[in-house]
């Protein structure tokens, strides 16, 4: 008999990888964001606030897909900060923005299947300092060009297709004219259609209020501090919801089903598909 199997929604929930099968746009997933993610409880004094337990690398390694970060001139150099008064203190750095970029390629070599987006808060005014400290992180060569990006709403491209061309790294700041001076695609801060900063048990009526925000957009970003922390299922819960949404059109990603047709168009679903 032959048997054609349709595979729906389909998406490893756990980890939030789109691994074992990535024949969508890539806009027709969601990913758990960290707000802040170089904002680590590690520590060291200072006179700021935190908003991640984790390293960048644990991070990844728990699922996150998409960070956060507020890069200044400092030092001479490119720093990850909380800023008092628009500028970087040393009572407000947290550390060189290369060391949080070399854990995101050391991420991206060993995980030939994943896609990383980075979101800038961007307050570099040196000249081309942002393409230097990821050319010097070694990160170009997963660089997602801009001619590539997608306007006015159309689909991403495949992302099959961003994993052959190994072009697996998305980076957006806040400054505009960084895309005709440095090739950075420019995002305005904050990203309302596109990431909701909230946590807990109100998260997923959050999500629903950004819909409803967005002109009945499902958010791809799901923006949170101290991610693993909630009164419920919290961020995981949250972005299975989207992907649910964004897949298949239910509420939970697990609802979204494998089906299987059979000769005379006839369907037989096979109960919660997770591929």
């Amino acid at each position: 008999m032959d048997v054609r199997r349709i595979r729906i929604a389909v998406r490893d929930c756990i980890a939030y990888r789109v691994t074992q099968n990535n024949t969508l746009p890539f806009n027709k997933y969601a990913f758990l964001t960290t707000h802040n993610a170089f904002a680590i409880e590690d520590g060291l004094p200072r006179l700021t606030f935190t908003n991640q337990e984790d390293s960048v690398t644990q991070q990844l390694n728990n699922g996150v897909r998409a960070l956060m970060l507020d890069t200044y001139d400092f030092e001479g150099d490119i720093w990850l900060c909380h800023s008092f008064g628009g500028k970087c203190h040393d009572y407000t750095k947290f550390e060189p923005a290369i060391d949080t970029l070399r854990e995101i390629e050391a991420f991206l070599s060993g995980n030939p299947s994943e896609i990383v987006t980075i979101i800038l808060e961007d307050y570099v005014h040196t000249p081309n300092g942002l393409t230097k400290v990821f050319k010097d992180a070694g990160l170009m060569k997963y660089w997602f060009p801009l001619s590539k990006m997608p306007k006015n709403g159309q689909d991403w491209p495949l992302v099959s297709d961003m994993v052959a061309n190994n072009q697996r790294l998305l980076v957006f700041t806040s400054i505009e004219s960084k895309e005709s001076s440095e090739g950075i695609a420019y995002q305005s801060i904050p990203m309302k259609p596109l990431a909701c900063v909230q946590n807990s048990g109100d998260l997923s009526d959050m999500l629903q209020t950004c819909y409803g925000a967005a002109g009945n957009r499902w958010a791809n970003f799901v923006a949170v501090d101290f991610y693993k922390r909630s009164e419920g299922g919290g961020t995981f819960q949250a972005t299975d919801m989207l992907n649910g949404e964004l897949l298949c059109g239910c509420n939970d990603v697990h609802s979204c089903l494998v089906r299987t047709v059979l000769p005379n168009n006839v369907n037989i679903f096979e109960g919660q598909g997770r591929i």
